[in-house]
């Protein structure tokens, strides 16, 4: 189950970068959880509407993209791209 949420986190991670213009390796994936919790109760709300979701959805990934974590020079890095792609295909092979 864990796994789901870290790859779910990911996503959003993923499209909030590409949004914003945004390399994903710099986006906080902390700060995205912290984004998710916030907003959570939001979209969680049963009586609104698509284009409402929509629209918190969007507010979701501009938080998100906000959480930016500075350039560390001489780290290695391997974007979010690649390690929910590592993820997924290690979880296919214990099926």
């Amino acid at each position: 189950m864990h796994l789901i949420a870290y790859n779910c986190i990911r996503y959003l991670m993923i499209e909030a970068a590409q949004q914003a213009n945004e390399q994903v390796c710099r986006i906080s994936f902390k700060g995205s959880v912290q984004a998710l919790r916030q907003w959570e109760p939001h979209l969680n709300q049963t009586k609104i509407s698509h284009r409402e979701q929509r629209r918190l959805i969007q507010l979701l990934y501009e938080s998100i993209a906000d959480y930016i974590v500075p350039e560390r020079s001489g780290r290695r890095t391997q974007s979010s791209e690649t390690k929910a792609k590592t993820v997924s295909v290690i979880n296919r092979s214990k099926t």
